[in-house]
Parts: structure tokens; C-alpha cells; sequence
């Protein structure tokens, strides 16, 4: 028996005239998107141009202007991060299953564990421990505990004696 030819059976000749149709108009699309595509790049490209400074037509950059009036007070602006003075207070211990035998303590910023002989920060205030390299990167934007959110202290330790108090004494000037 013999396979039916496209002249004996009229239903290959409409599904061959669909396929090409559908890939002539396929094809328009992508040229159509593929011309609005160089277009948007052809206004980006003038409206860079317009921007720029004269003679500088051909360097292209990032130009930032920074105004610092009168107004400018360095003291109510916002501080992002932990002051130096503070984080220099706080402790660091170096980590050892002999010191810490009862848990094993993990860094809630990265989530891995302290292995022997890894440095660490306590905060002061709530207790949290964290690797040192982990708690710096966060102090750069925060002050806070990354747990908690209690605001970090500066750490003073307590004394050995609650009951003492520092007393300053001063002699009288001109005996």
C-alpha cells in the first residue's frame, strides 16, 4: 500500500499552508520586537547624549552632586551601625569544648557552629554569642543584636565587690 500523496489527500495541504503561516507570522513578530528593541536603545542612547556635558559626548558615567549647606550638622544625621568606642568594648572569648562543655554554642548570623579555638563576641546586655567575623559585618549597618534587637552597650564590667563605690578625692588648691 502506498502512502497517501499531498494531490489525493487535501487535509496535508491545509495543515502545510497552517505551519507555513504560522512561521511567516512567527517570524514578523521577532523583527517587529527585535526593531522596537534597537529603537529603545536608540532613545536611551540620545537621552544619555542630552545629559552629558559638552565635549564629553563620547565618555559615559555616573554623575553625583553633593550639596553640603549651611544646615548640615553631622550630629543629627542618621547613624547606621555601631559606634567604634562601643565596639571595641565588647568582649571576645576564644571558643574550646573545655570552657563550654555543657552546649554547643552556634553563630545565629551565619548558622554554623563554633568549632575549637574560634574567636567570638558576647553582647553585654542579652548574653548572644556570635563569631566575631559574623557580628562585625553586622555592626557595620546595625546596632542592635541580630536576635533579639536589643540595642547594644557599652560593656563595663561589673565589679568583684558590688558594694564599692569609686570615690574621687580633691585636695584643696593652695595648701
Amino acid at each position: 500500500m502506498e502512502p497517501p500523496s499531498a494531490s489525493s489527500n487535501p487535509g496535508y495541504e491545509i495543515t502545510g499552508r497552517i505551519i507555513v503561516s504560522v512561521i511567516v507570522v512567527l517570524f514578523f513578530v521577532m523583527v517587529i520586537v527585535f526593531a522596537l528593541h534597537l529603537y529603545a536603545r536608540w532613545l536611551l542612547f540620545r537621552a544619555r547624549r542630552r545629559h552629558l556635558p559638552a565635549g564629553r559626548h563620547g565618555v559615559y558615567g555616573t554623575r553625583v552632586v553633593v550639596y553640603v549647606g549651611p544646615a548640615y550638622n553631622p550630629a543629627t544625621t542618621v547613624s547606621r551601625g555601631l559606634e567604634v568606642c562601643i565596639h571595641r568594648s565588647l568582649p571576645v572569648f576564644t571558643y574550646s569544648a573545655e570552657t563550654h562543655p555543657d552546649s554547643v554554642m552556634e553563630c545565629a548570623v551565619c548558622l554554623s557552629e563554633f568549632e575549637e579555638n574560634e574567636s567570638g563576641r558576647i553582647l553585654p546586655k542579652c548574653n548572644h554569642s556570635f563569631h566575631t567575623e559574623c557580628i562585625d559585618m553586622w555592626f557595620y549597618s546595625h546596632s542592635c543584636c541580630p536576635l533579639c534587637r536589643t540595642p547594644v552597650e557599652e560593656y563595663r564590667p561589673t565589679p568583684a565587690n558590688p558594694g564599692d563605690v569609686p570615690l574621687t578625692i580633691q585636695e584643696p588648691r593652695g595648701v
